[in-house]
């Protein structure tokens, strides 16, 4: 028999495992957080469903993550010695659909009904609200987009394990923008597709109780797979090595994926995403 066939075999075979281990090295390798956990909030947060038909949200709130998502941390904040940040009138549903509806509006984050709300919408429409209740806070953001000075981030500025753990202390809420990527692993560049807002409500443990120091757990306000409310969800993160974003609109390389934390397990990936990437974070401090 000749050996040229297995010698073959075994050059494909090397090749295919180098092609594997140098995907692994560029997209994610090393170890996202720190040890410790926070799961306080875990069972208090509320954990609204953005597309409820009782919250009355515009286009039956497909849109709508950013104020539905700071309406659940409203609501928490109000139950724990916040109260003048709630409606006076109406039961848990009847004041989140206030909130929501405000939030959304023109003057607040003036929330597109179709295309949503944009990350400098988020902070100021949050800001206003506060400002509105006779709260005193600080919006602070870090993440791809350009914000003004008085957020604190700079346009560029990596989301961090630890801002997103150190914001997570106290009177305080974060919220985290989930980029859904196409990636090209051919120039190992990444393509945003779409966006979606979560709510921290804990990280370092993993759904089964078990200590992980890599997991963020969340509220997600869009509804499972099978169309009901959906449930508290544990993101296992990675930090990334290497890669590029791409400006939307020419494919110009607009800043370097390096350091993001990209989702590993834990969040459905929407039909056409290769990867899910925290690429902002947003957090108030009162």
């Amino acid at each position: 028999m000749s050996g040229r066939p297995l010698l073959r075999s075994r050059i494909l075979l090397a090749a295919a495992v180098t092609a594997l281990l140098a995907m692994s090295y560029l997209m994610s390798a090393r170890p996202a957080g720190a040890a410790g956990w926070g799961i306080d909030r875990a069972a208090e947060m509320p954990d609204l469903t953005q597309t409820d038909r009782r919250l009355g949200l515009e286009n039956g709130g497909e849109a709508h993550c950013v104020p539905v998502s700071a309406t659940n941390a409203i609501l928490w904040l109000g139950r724990t010695g916040y109260r003048h940040l709630l409606p006076v009138r109406g039961d848990e549903m009847e004041q989140a659909a206030e909130i929501a509806a405000r939030l959304a509006s023109p003057g607040y984050m003036n929330t597109d009904p179709r295309r949503g709300t944009s990350h400098i919408g988020f902070a100021q429409g949050l800001s206003r609200y506060l400002a509105d209740h006779g709260v005193r806070g600080r919006v602070i953001y870090q993440g791809r987009w350009p914000m003004p000075a008085r957020y604190g981030g700079a346009a560029g500025a990596v989301p961090t394990f630890d801002f997103v753990t150190d914001s997570f202390k106290g009177d305080s809420a974060v919220w985290l923008s989930v980029g859904f990527y196409a990636y090209d692993r051919a120039h190992n560049e990444l393509t945003r597709l779409s966006g979606h807002f979560l709510t921290l409500v804990g990280y370092g443990l993993d759904a089964h109780g078990n200590p992980d120091r890599d997991v963020l757990i969340v509220h997600n306000s869009w509804p499972n797979r099978n169309g009901r409310a959906a449930q508290q969800e544990y993101l296992r993160v990675e930090r990334m090595l290497s890669g590029w974003f791409l400006a939307g609109e020419d494919g110009a390389r607009a800043g370097e994926a390096r350091d993001h934390m990209r989702i590993v397990g834990g969040l459905p990936l929407p039909r056409g995403a290769d990867v899910a990437i925290i690429d902002a974070a947003l957090a108030l401090r009162l």
